[in-house]
């Protein structure tokens, strides 16, 4: 499916604000995870894989 523009600058917006959240309140990444701008599929891989890694950041990157 081809995306727009805008859902790639919504989906770059919400994971910049995931990952800046991360290095202040890493504890806290389920709560910064339910307020981010981002599609229910997105935040449900999000939820369920453990995001603490930066193999999982360049899945998000690469898949979203």
């Amino acid at each position: 499916m081809q995306r727009s523009p805008e859902y790639w600058a919504r989906i770059r917006k919400a994971t910049d604000k995931f990952w800046d959240e991360m290095e202040s309140s890493p504890e806290k990444w389920k709560e910064t995870v339910m307020t981010l701008d981002i599609p229910d599929e997105l935040r449900v891989w999000l939820l369920e894989n453990s995001i603490h890694t930066d193999k999982y950041k360049a899945q998000i990157e690469d898949n979203y």
